[in-house]
């Protein structure tokens, strides 16, 4: 049974996929925190803190017993939150035929569900503040649709770009 699903077409690619989009997810994190930077800086009475790393650090510092300024846990914090992205993408090309830039968008309004249902609360002092201020769900809700829209769009680009290759592909 493996060896027969193993010469299926779409077997063989979701290697290929799951890469290519991981590393797009990668970049389209990092036009989310640049966003996010520019929201904080910008917009002060959006948000107190550059969320997405504010909310990997207090994990990684509280989990580590280390303060969540420092360098190291500040480091780690970009990791795992490019990383939170990049697999985020990875999965969503996976588990679909093909990645559209509607797609990505779904999956960036799932995952500030996932934030608010799941990170928020982690915030600590300040997730009461967060959530009583209407600019925080606004800019939150557009940070996430522009990491969907940027993933969904250069996915689906690259998809289009290689689908000479991917019918030569899928024709074996």
């Amino acid at each position: 049974m493996a060896e027969r699903l193993q010469r299926l077409p779409i077997m063989r690619a979701w290697p290929r996929r799951f890469w290519i989009a991981v590393l797009w997810g990668a970049i389209a994190t990092l036009v989310m925190a640049l966003a996010t930077g520019l929201v904080a800086v910008v917009g002060r009475e959006a948000w107190v803190e550059p969320m997405p790393l504010v909310l990997a650090a207090r994990l990684i510092g509280h989990l580590a017993n280390a303060p969540a300024e420092s360098p190291a846990v500040a480091v780690a914090a970009f990791v795992v939150s490019v990383g939170y992205g990049a697999l985020a993408a990875g999965l969503l090309a996976i588990t679909s035929m093909n990645v559209t830039l509607g797609k990505g968008v779904v999956l960036g309004g799932g995952l500030w569900l996932v934030m608010l249902v799941f990170w928020l609360p982690m915030t600590g002092e300040t997730a009461f503040a967060l959530v009583t201020n209407p600019w925080f769900w606004a800019t939150s809700a557009a940070i996430h649709v522009i990491y969907g829209g940027a993933v969904g769009g250069l996915v689906e680009r690259h998809e289009h770009h290689d689908e000479a290759e991917l019918a030569v592909l899928y024709s074996e």
